[in-house]
Protein backbone atom coordinates (compact mmCIF):
# COMPACT_ATOMS: atom_id res chain seq x y z
CA UNK A 1 0.00 0.00 0.00
CA UNK A 2 1.43 3.10 -1.12
CA UNK A 3 1.01 6.47 0.86
CA UNK A 4 -0.92 9.09 -1.21
CA UNK A 5 0.05 13.02 -1.30
CA UNK A 6 -2.31 15.30 -0.59
CA UNK A 7 -3.26 18.13 -2.82
CA UNK A 8 -2.10 20.55 -0.07
CA UNK A 9 1.56 19.48 -0.18
CA UNK A 10 1.45 19.89 -3.91
CA UNK A 11 0.28 23.73 -3.53
CA UNK A 12 3.26 24.00 -0.86
CA UNK A 13 5.70 22.72 -3.46
CA UNK A 14 4.17 24.79 -5.91
CA UNK A 15 4.73 27.96 -3.83
CA UNK A 16 7.75 27.54 -2.89
CA UNK A 17 9.45 26.92 -6.07
CA UNK A 18 7.43 29.84 -7.32
CA UNK A 19 9.77 31.81 -4.45
CA UNK A 20 12.53 29.84 -5.19
CA UNK A 21 12.79 30.88 -8.65
CA UNK A 22 11.73 34.45 -7.81
CA UNK A 23 14.92 35.11 -5.81
CA UNK A 24 16.91 32.39 -6.73
CA UNK A 25 18.24 34.58 -10.74
CA UNK A 26 18.78 37.40 -8.31
CA UNK A 27 21.89 35.88 -7.00
CA UNK A 28 19.94 35.18 -3.09
CA UNK A 29 21.63 32.32 -2.31
CA UNK A 30 19.42 29.03 -0.64
CA UNK A 31 19.86 29.50 2.39
CA UNK A 32 18.41 32.93 2.59
CA UNK A 33 15.79 32.52 0.29
CA UNK A 34 14.49 29.81 3.00
CA UNK A 35 15.34 31.99 6.03
CA UNK A 36 14.03 35.17 4.69
CA UNK A 37 10.98 33.86 2.50
CA UNK A 38 10.23 30.27 3.17
CA UNK A 39 10.81 29.53 7.08
CA UNK A 40 8.59 32.75 7.86
CA UNK A 41 5.85 31.63 5.92
CA UNK A 42 5.12 27.79 5.84
CA UNK A 43 7.69 27.18 9.10
CA UNK A 44 9.35 24.37 7.40
CA UNK A 45 13.13 22.94 7.89
CA UNK A 46 15.99 23.92 5.89
CA UNK A 47 15.80 20.06 5.13
CA UNK A 48 12.23 19.85 3.70
CA UNK A 49 13.30 22.64 1.46
CA UNK A 50 16.10 20.87 0.38
CA UNK A 51 13.56 18.24 -0.66
CA UNK A 52 10.98 19.75 -1.78
CA UNK A 53 13.93 21.51 -4.12
CA UNK A 54 14.79 18.50 -5.50
CA UNK A 55 11.15 17.01 -5.66
CA UNK A 56 10.24 20.42 -7.96
CA UNK A 57 11.63 18.37 -11.08
CA UNK A 58 9.15 15.46 -10.72
CA UNK A 59 6.29 17.94 -10.56
CA UNK A 60 5.79 17.28 -14.72
CA UNK A 61 6.09 13.38 -13.83
CA UNK A 62 3.39 12.84 -11.09
CA UNK A 63 1.41 9.83 -11.17
CA UNK A 64 -1.91 10.05 -9.84
CA UNK A 65 -1.61 8.85 -6.54
CA UNK A 66 2.03 11.34 -6.00
CA UNK A 67 3.75 8.24 -4.81
CA UNK A 68 7.13 9.62 -6.38
CA UNK A 69 7.13 12.56 -4.14
CA UNK A 70 7.85 10.32 -1.04
CA UNK A 71 11.70 10.26 -0.30
CA UNK A 72 11.54 7.60 2.08
CA UNK A 73 11.44 3.55 1.06
CA UNK A 74 8.34 1.39 1.69
CA UNK A 75 7.71 -0.04 4.91
CA UNK A 76 8.68 -3.70 4.49
CA UNK A 77 5.97 -6.04 5.94
CA UNK A 78 6.40 -8.34 8.79
CA UNK A 79 4.06 -10.92 7.92
CA UNK A 80 2.42 -11.85 4.63
CA UNK A 81 -0.55 -11.44 3.40
CA UNK A 82 -2.74 -14.33 3.14
CA UNK A 83 -5.59 -14.76 0.31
Amino acid sequence: MSKKKGKSYLVRLEDVIKIYDEWSPKGVSNTKIWELYIYPIYGMAERTFYRYLKNAGRLDELPEDASILLNKPEQLKIFEEEN
